[in-house]
């Protein structure tokens, strides 16, 4: 039996799914917004709220994927597709960290916030998960999934030595 990078990365799938449902979530939350009021709508607090739990997510698997490879996280994440001139893994462990972090009572350091404000987005501003997600092009998630498989297989291909 020849194993594929897909049959031992059962994690992938997981991500996959949480994405999908993230997704839809904040799909239906965009379609019920008054643009020509959107002052007035309630939604833009939970929709960021969604959207940092699925960078939290996306985090989490790029953890696991450094974890498996024995890479050096600091190096993985330099790897695989950029937006922005910006590697993907980079912005999105940044996005993940500064959300989790927005309401601690020490400032965020500037090392963390660097990717963000590479691609345009001020992190320290509302709504930066979104805007994070928008400046790349992936709104709603959509679009990140094969652009994180591909930094997979670039780490896979960096750190695990083939017989």
């Amino acid at each position: 039996m020849i194993l594929t990078l897909d049959s031992v990365d059962f994690e992938k799938d997981y991500l996959a799914d949480i994405l999908d449902l993230i997704a839809k979530r904040l799909q239906s939350a965009h379609s019920n917004i008054d643009w020509s009021h959107p002052e007035l709508c309630d939604l833009f607090d939970p929709m960021e709220h969604l959207a940092g739990i699925g960078s939290v997510a996306v985090q989490r698997y790029i953890a696991s994927v450094c974890n498996f490879a024995s890479a050096p996280r600091e190096e993985a994440l330099q790897l695989g597709p950029h937006r922005k001139a910006q590697p993907i893994a980079l912005v999105l462990h940044s996005v993940a960290n500064c959300w989790k972090h927005a309401e601690d009572l020490e400032p965020i350091r500037p090392n963390t916030k660097a990717p963000l404000l590479a691609i345009g987005v001020n992190p320290d501003a509302p709504y930066f998960v979104t805007n994070s997600l928008y400046e790349m092009g992936y709104q709603h998630y959509s679009g990140l999934m094969p652009d994180l498989i591909a930094w997979r297989d670039a780490v896979y291909g960096k750190y695990i030595k083939q017989n």
